[in-house]
């Protein structure tokens, strides 16, 4: 009777641990299950990472390092309450990069328009994976009295990318007209549709508010839940198994 106990309990796990809340499993599979959701966005799903924890570290020195201790703070937080709070992917560790390949992500500061080296997996271990600005002394001169809301919303932007979402307004179905000659098509592509194109998301050049002031829309939260799990999933309580096992 123990054995057989042992053995349905075992079945119970091993279902529970593929219908839960995904934590275990990898994000593709997660991709895999969710494909007909009507989610929308313009992923490119041959480069999701497998993983949803992605080493993240600051390709700087330290004095760099120290002099922006409150803007990294402010990239952090950006990322965090927007991609992570609507998704089980995290993005860990945000200390200095060592010089040893941290199998994630590499951040480098630089006057400069912000940019993604890569779409999702293919940034791993590039050097810069994504270039961010903090300065804006030579572009963007106009974030210069509002530098935190200019660094939360490119830090969104951005990490959209690190997390494989292309540029909305790269999508073929972009309709005609909405888009001015400044908003055109930029970067490498998703490789899937979902659903319509969606003029609010954050990584939408066409956007009326420059990268949706940060807030991820409707379309967005659906698009990472599907590719990196939804947290509001309830998860399994498999403490009746174990005591069950454990009363013999």
């Amino acid at each position: 009777m123990k054995l057989i106990r042992a053995f349905i309990a075992l079945l119970i796990v091993l279902t529970a641990s593929a219908c839960g809340d995904g934590s275990n499993s990898s994000s593709a599979q997660k991709a895999d299950t969710t494909k007909q959701s009507g989610a929308k966005g313009f992923p490119r799903v041959s480069t999701i990472w497998p993983e949803l924890a992605i080493p993240t570290c600051w390709s700087m020195d330290t004095a760099t390092f120290n002099k922006y201790a409150s803007q990294r703070e402010t990239t952090r937080l950006a990322v965090t309450s927007t991609w992570e709070a609507n998704s089980l992917v995290r993005f860990v560790g945000w200390q200095q990069c060592t010089g040893v390949p941290n199998q994630g992500v590499s951040i480098a500061v630089q006057d400069v328009g912000p940019y993604s080296a890569a779409l999702g997996s293919q940034a791993r271990n590039l050097s810069p994976g994504v270039v961010l600005n903090f300065e804006f002394a030579n572009w963007s001169q106009s974030c210069q009295t509002q530098k935190d809301y200019c660094i939360r919303v490119i830090a969104v932007h951005e990490f959209g990318h690190i997390l494989s979402f292309a540029h909305e307004q790269n999508r073929p179905d972009t309709p005609a007209g909405v888009c001015s000659a400044n908003e055109q098509p930029q970067g490498t592509n998703g490789d899937t549709l979902f659903g319509a194109w969606d003029l609010n998301s954050v990584m939408n050049y066409c956007n009326p508010n420059w990268n949706g002031n940060g807030n991820l829309s409707p379309t967005d939260i659906a698009m990472v839940q599907a590719y990196y799990g939804d947290p509001n999933l309830p998860p399994v309580d498999i403490t009746p198994i174990t005591s069950m096992l454990l009363s013999d």
